[in-house]
């Protein structure tokens, strides 16, 4: 493989990461209105079933060649995906929407020491540092009306831990495997497990309300099947630090889609915890301002 095809696929990489972002943004708008007419375990059933259902059709070739190796990663990861997102959206039933996405952020301090502490990643002073400022950032972007504690504040932490790890395994290992097929595994897995809770807690899987239900589909079809295969791919070529900086974007495109759906006003404090996360991801890897460079070069140069 050629220098050339090396630098497309960083760049690709690190734009599927903002996109990845941008999805999650208004995905927690649409977790809260799916939230209004259905259970966290019978969301995730449909999100998980129906993107393993996306991938299985579109892949179904690729899905039957898989190794034992690949199945068995595909279904931690899927392990880490229900237990992550169920605890994301079972918090988000006792707290804010705008909270959540700042304590969900910690992921980001998280990541390079769980990298160490299971790989023995060594952490860079740089990157511990840059993902404390972009957690100040994500702080003054979502805590606008000061800081009341609530139950699912608590919970919320529990999401950015397990979230933490996903990211630290998939950075480690995706690299070995088929992303698809490790994806739709993850999916499987996740959907069957919803799946089993929903069955127990006797959740009613039905609803009449048209805004639950786009709530729901945009969950499935961008959240999930999209942005997680688009996440699998861009982390053979990222590092996981990095990774979970340009994520934590998600805060400033919630804002951005908040303003434009909601006509939420963008305040100073709101403007100035946007341009310290944007920062703190420029600044943390100069391969993103040579990424940003380069996607230029190769536009100007296919025009």
């Amino acid at each position: 493989m050629d220098k050339q095809s090396i630098d497309k696929k960083v760049v690709i990489s690190y734009l599927l990461l903002v996109l990845v972002a941008a999805f999650w943004g208004a995905g927690f708008v649409a977790g809260k209105v799916a939230l209004q007419g259905l259970q966290p375990e019978v969301i995730l059933m449909y999100r998980f079933l129906g993107s393993a259902a996306i991938i299985g059709l579109l892949f179904f070739r690729k899905i039957i060649k898989a190794t034992k190796k690949e199945i068995l990663f595909g279904c931690f990861l899927g392990l880490l995906f229900f237990l992550g997102r169920f605890v994301q959206l079972f918090g988000l039933q006792y707290t804010t929407a705008a909270k959540q996405s700042f304590i969900a952020a910690s992921y980001v301090a998280f990541t390079p020491f769980l990298a160490w502490l299971f790989f023995k990643s060594k952490a860079q002073k740089i990157d511990i540092a840059v993902a404390f400022v972009a957690l100040a950032g994500v702080g003054m972007i979502s805590l606008t009306s000061g800081i009341d504690i609530q139950a699912g504040d608590f919970i919320s932490v529990g999401f950015a831990f397990i979230f933490a790890s996903q990211i630290v395994f998939t950075g480690k290992y995706m690299k070995d495997f088929n992303v698809i097929v490790c994806t739709f595994y993850q999916f499987l897995c996740g959907g069957i497990l919803s799946a089993m809770v929903t069955l127990i807690s006797g959740s009613d899987i039905t609803t009449n309300d048209t805004s639950v239900i786009f709530g729901v589909l945009y969950l499935t079809l961008i959240v999930t099947a999209l942005a997680t295969c688009m996440q699998n791919f861009a982390q053979q070529y990222t590092k996981e630090s990095h990774v979970a900086l340009i994520l934590a974007m998600e805060s400033v495109f919630g804002f951005v889609f908040s303003a434009a759906i909601y006509n939420d006003p963008f305040t100073p404090q709101m403007i100035f915890g946007g341009i310290l996360v944007v920062s703190s991801v420029i600044i943390s890897n100069p391969s993103v301002r040579k990424s940003v460079k380069a996607f230029f070069l190769l536009l100007l140069h296919d025009i």
